[in-house]
């Protein structure tokens, strides 16, 4: 299955460069909707898909909520992906997403802003309808079927860096999970400034990324776009237990 967002780091080929300039194009395949209010109510060990067409609006508030049921872990039963935005506009809405085992546990977490669907773009040439449009569509791709691949990296990505696994995305993700560990940081923490110098200077040796590279070489994939230059995939390390960035955009 291939995907359509990936990274855009400088030491990448401009054939990445390429796809990552094309995420904001208006194409989108047609995708499952469902009552996103049914959904909201459906425990984490009932996965389902849901991939609302618009935000829902109660009072001053703005939301947007989809599931995805997917098997990232390879155990055979399907993860649930959830991704909520809310905000007073939903140019202006948090983001948070959630990768949940069936048991509820989170795997995964990150947040960002819709602001930056905005990055290289001024909102203020948009009209509202524009805006929200934009938004709902980058959305709505976060968890469309193209996102997902079921055995290792795309063969896009494979094109593009070989195996399809960035060392350097790789390496830092393994920094970061060490400063997390010693710290007992919670997924989708931020480091401090203090955490964050610590990282940098933690080593990672190439036998170790060599190793990480052989283990996800065939597991699922799951890329996401954040807005701006933020594009990241994400592969189950069973060894790990955790999700491992194999590739991180900018």
């Amino acid at each position: 299955m291939m995907k359509q967002r990936i990274l855009c780091a400088a030491a990448v080929t401009t054939v990445v460069l390429a796809a990552c300039a094309a995420q904001d194009t208006d194409g989108d395949a047609a995708l499952p909707t469902t009552d996103t209010l049914a959904v909201a109510a459906q425990p984490a060990s009932v996965p389902v898909t849901s991939i609302p067409d618009a935000f829902t609006t109660q009072g001053t508030t703005h939301s947007y909520n989809a599931r995805k049921a997917y098997d990232l872990t390879g155990d055979g039963r399907p993860e649930t992906v959830v991704q909520n935005a809310m905000g007073p506009r939903p140019d202006t809405a948090e983001v948070e997403l959630l990768i949940l085992a069936t048991a509820g546990d989170t795997l995964y977490r990150n947040t960002w802003n819709t602001q930056s669907y905005f990055q290289y773009e001024y909102r203020n040439t948009f009209t509202d309808s524009a805006a929200n449009a934009k938004i709902t569509r980058h959305l709505r791709r976060v968890l469309s079927d193209s996102a997902f691949t079921a055995e290792g990296p795309s063969a896009g990505m494979k094109r593009s860096i070989p195996g399809g696994i960035d060392r350097d995305a790789v390496r830092y993700d393994m920094k970061e999970a060490a400063v997390r560990s010693k710290h007992s940081l919670p997924a989708g923490a931020p480091l401090n400034s203090a955490q964050y110098e610590e990282m940098q200077k933690t080593p990672v040796s190439a036998a170790t990324i060599d190793s990480i590279v052989g283990e996800l070489a065939t597991m699922s994939t799951f890329t996401y776009y954040a807005g701006g230059e933020i594009t990241y995939t994400l592969a189950w390390s069973p060894l790990r237990k955790r999700f491992v960035r194999i590739f991180s955009c900018c």
